[in-house]
């Protein structure tokens, strides 16, 4: 089977991340993989995908919206796979004229509700859509009359794990490898012993609200001066200027530090934020909005709670690993799509309880690594895998496969 996908590929990135565990599975059965890769640089990259840049002909074309028809012509697919924000998606079924020309599946992220008309359009024209969460899949059937299957993502559970001494991780030091067996190795190694740390891993985005990161932060560590915050993300990206939002909050290296991945696009490798889960007490997430939420994934699979809002995927996702606290509002963001911020109150009282009681975070910590076991990329593979059997069977007779029980 050809499948073209059209995604990050060759990138770190979330959407990278998915693509390429993804990938990986299919090619184990026989599948020819080549990929419209939005956020590729053009580099070597070793994989099992042939990776055609977005942005070759139009730099201005980050995620390739012009490239499509192109390469469907050249490539001649069984399947489009889409993994792009369904704003993109709206934007390449314009320039196919209204219909793709191929089986065409869409893995949904849909972080928020009422959804734009042309967003749902998008969905419709596909020939099967598949949500990342129960949360999507509820506004999918609301607002765009779709009952959908649902494949949560995985998570690399061989290389994103708690510490410990029956099974260490390892970070690579000048003519060596150190064996990390326990929290307070991976807090000594980044100079934090001692420290009550919350990690805020996310792209530093507008929708993943750092500033309500910090601002609960600061709250919190005027009780604790042995609080520390710490920021895996660009210090300077489209969510604007990290130093400068630590600074106004007197926020100085004793306080917080900001890990920089070092490209947007490019990304952090697993081992690292693996640390950096395993070094943390508690992750921390204001986002508005998520379509799934890996980053909350992978911090529960090394057993790190997380705190964050009652809302869209996160609920799902979290779950029993963490605490989840109110929403303080709903907004419409500039994209016509609702979003919803976190009551800050709630949120300083959950880190003070976690703070406060050690045996509520083990018991805590328990559960995170019990619930992250259901994210399985195998599973999920398989499920779009019988998905494109289906879809190109149905093809033969022009039929939608949408409708579906078909749920993890």
């Amino acid at each position: 089977m050809r499948i073209l996908i059209w995604s990050d590929a060759g990138a770190n990135t979330g959407y990278g991340t998915v693509t390429a565990n993804l990938a990986a599975r299919w090619t184990r059965h026989g599948a020819q993989l080549a990929a419209l890769a939005s956020n590729y640089l053009g580099d070597p990259w070793a994989g099992p995908i042939a990776l055609y840049p977005a942005t070759k002909y139009d730099r201005a074309d980050v995620f390739g919206v012009r490239r499509l028809p192109e390469l469907l012509k050249k490539l001649t697919p069984d399947v489009l796979f889409i993994l792009q924000d369904l704003y993109t998606v709206a934007e390449g079924l314009k320039v196919l004229q209204g219909q793709f020309p191929v089986p065409t599946v869409i893995y949904a992220p849909v972080d928020g509700t009422h959804l734009p008309h042309e967003w749902l359009e998008a969905v419709r024209a596909a020939h099967a859509v598949v949500a990342m969460s129960h949360h999507g899949a509820r506004v999918l059937k609301d607002e765009a009359g779709l009952k959908v299957p649902v494949l949560w993502h995985g998570v690399e559970h061989e290389v994103v794990y708690p510490a410990s001494p029956e099974r260490p991780i390892y970070v690579d030091q000048p003519g060596t490898k150190r064996a990390l067996t326990s929290k307070a190795a991976c807090k000594e190694i980044l100079g934090l012993t001692n420290r009550f740390v919350i990690a805020a891993v996310n792209r530093n985005s507008i929708r993943k609200n750092f500033y309500d990161t910090v601002r609960v932060f600061d709250r919190f560590r005027r009780r604790h001066p042995e609080a520390f915050l710490l920021i895996h993300a660009m210090p300077r990206d489209e969510g604007g200027d990290l130093p400068v939002l630590l600074h106004r909050y007197d926020l100085t290296d004793r306080h917080a530090q900001i890990h920089n991945p070092g490209d947007t696009f490019v990304g952090s490798d697993k081992a690292w934020l693996t640390l950096i889960y395993n070094a943390a007490d508690v992750k921390v997430s204001t986002s508005m909005a998520e379509g799934f939420g890996l980053t909350d994934a992978e911090a529960l699979a090394c057993g790190t709670p997380v705190v964050a809002q009652d809302y869209s995927a996160t609920t799902e996702v979290v779950g029993p690993g963490g605490l989840l606290v109110p929403v303080q509002r709903h907004f419409t963001t500039a994209r016509m799509v609702d979003f919803a911020l976190p009551d800050l109150d709630a949120m300083d009282a959950a880190l003070e309880t976690l703070y406060q009681d050690p045996a509520q975070r083990e018991m805590l910590q328990a559960r995170a690594i019990r619930h992250a076991q259901q994210f399985n990329w195998d599973q999920t593979a398989q499920g779009f895998w019988e998905l494109f059997q289906a879809v190109t069977d149905a093809m033969n007779g022009n039929k939608r496969v949408t409708d579906s029980d078909s749920t993890r």
